[in-house]
């Protein structure tokens, strides 16, 4: 859980987006994890947003 969007990077205000660093280090412990999906909640845009990464190293949904 993030208080702040994790994967939207379209509108430059409070977004992980703005730390590539740490989104890339959140990314790679991802790879860690054995073969189970994984789930963020994030948000802080005062709207609804559904978004999906799809990767062959990360089980992120």
């Amino acid at each position: 859980m993030t208080s702040i969007q994790l994967l939207s990077n379209e509108h430059g205000w409070e977004t992980w987006g703005n730390f590539p660093h740490e989104q890339e280090r959140f990314y790679a412990l991802l790879t860690k994890i054995p073969d189970h999906p994984v789930v963020v909640l994030s948000g802080d845009r005062h709207l609804s947003e559904f978004s999906k990464k799809t990767s062959p190293a990360i089980p992120f949904h």
